[in-house]
């Protein structure tokens, strides 16, 4: 056809043959105008223009987040004068559908009411897990909301971003960030309880949530103090401070207990030819054992260290000592003894050789004091007076016995 819808052809009237005209779109309608003859058997001959209604323009709101419509996105798709489309929710929002009209030759833009649509909230597959903590919570579709660990757990598994997406199905997407405890450190190694009388055996290897308590170690007692409660409570703060552990209020630990060691009781050396400084010393002390000024260390022996144990016993070997023997003084002439290799605390005699005369004396071997200048020494000394022996002259011993002394008494193998 020649003509056709909304076609003007006001230019064309009383075009005689052998004349030309404009044809062009009437109002209402667009399109490209064309010229078109009158041939000499009274017809318009030629291609007309094509006419289309005025499209109404596309409102801002129709590009809204979440909205979706059928008014067409293009020329080619767009509603045109007399012509209605829609405008609803896509999935995931909520809203009422509303109908559009193009009024194109009045108005130019599509009438009718402004559609509306909320973002649902995602309510399915929040993130969880433990030790997992987010923002999550009345995220909208398409919001995205990151995803950590709590206080006192650290990341061991992340395969993608910390983060999860609200979407239009109400669910979020998964995270995989995977949360573990973190562990307390080693609380005997923190300043305030390096201290030996304590046991903290509980608080070793404890991981964040976990409680423990700190006593006095055996060997010690309270005083005026009770077990501590802590809690680990592993941080980057209370790591460095406390090792991790917090107390009862929460606040880093600081060691409250006082523990007093207990005196050692048992096992005192009480051996012959030792001497000791232990008496008293308490749980960990030490003290120390050693030969007496009277006797010698045996087969290389040396001075031996024993230790309190928290059993209240002295823990520890004693030296190996035999007696020093006394040394034998140069006796007056006339005078012999049984008093070779005597130690500490025995006794012999002196007596008057053959041809001499006097009475026997008793010798003790025995430890002198020692004086600012001298140490203590072992001597032989009379327990009575010393023997005095002369000649008898005739050549034959005499000896003069006091009461209840006989010669067998004074007998070398009979000394004591």
């Amino acid at each position: 056809r020649l003509w056709g819808m909304g076609v003007n052809t006001s230019d064309c009237l009383e075009t005689a043959a052998g004349e030309t005209c404009i044809a062009t779109c009437a109002e209402g309608y667009v399109g490209k105008e064309a010229e078109v003859s009158c041939s000499n058997r009274g017809a318009f001959v030629g291609e007309g223009p094509t006419c289309m209604p005025i499209p109404c323009d596309l409102p801002g709101f129709l590009f809204a987040e979440g909205l979706q419509t059928t008014c067409g996105s293009s020329v080619a798709e767009a509603v045109r004068d007399g012509e209605s489309c829609g405008a609803g929710c896509r999935k995931g929002y909520d809203g009422a559908y509303v109908d559009l009209f193009c009024n194109a030759p009045t108005l130019r833009f599509l009438s009718g009411a402004t559609p509306h649509c909320a973002a649902k909230v995602c309510e399915r597959n929040l993130p969880k897990g433990t030790g997992l903590t987010s923002d999550c919570l009345g995220k909208r579709t398409n919001q995205s909301c990151s995803v950590t660990c709590k206080r006192g757990f650290e990341t061991v598994a992340t395969e993608e971003e910390s983060h999860a997406t609200c979407l239009s199905t109400g669910a979020f997407t998964s995270s995989f960030v995977e949360c573990s405890r973190m562990a307390c450190g080693d609380l005997s190694a923190t300043p305030s309880y390096e201290d030996s009388s304590l046991d903290l055996r509980l608080c070793s290897g404890l991981l964040n949530g976990q409680a423990c308590m700190t006593m006095c170690d055996v060997g010690f007692d309270y005083n005026g103090t009770m077990p501590q409660i802590l809690t680990c409570n592993a941080a980057d703060d209370t790591i460095a401070s406390s090792a991790g552990f917090v107390d009862e209020l929460g606040l880093p630990a600081v060691n409250t207990l006082d523990c007093v060691a207990r005196v050692c009781t048992v096992g005192v050396p009480s051996k012959r030819g030792v001497e000791h400084d232990c008496t008293g010393i308490r749980t960990l002390e030490t003290c120390s054992a050693h030969r007496h000024a009277a006797f010698d260390y045996a087969l290389g022996d040396e001075a031996h260290t024993l230790t309190c144990g928290p059993d209240g016993a002295l823990h520890g070997s004693l030296p190996a000592v035999v007696p020093k023997p006394c040394p034998v003084p140069i006796f007056p002439e006339g005078v012999s003894s049984n008093c070779a290799d005597k130690t500490i605390g025995t006794f012999c005699w002196t007596y008057c050789q053959m041809g001499y005369q006097g009475s026997p004396a008793l010798y003790e071997c025995m430890l002198t004091a020692a004086t600012d200048t001298l140490p203590a020494m072992l001597e032989l000394s009379a327990v009575a007076a010393m023997t005095t022996c002369v000649p008898d002259g005739g050549g034959t011993r005499r000896l003069g016995l006091g009461p209840g002394l006989s010669s067998s008494s004074i007998r070398p193998a009979a000394a004591a």
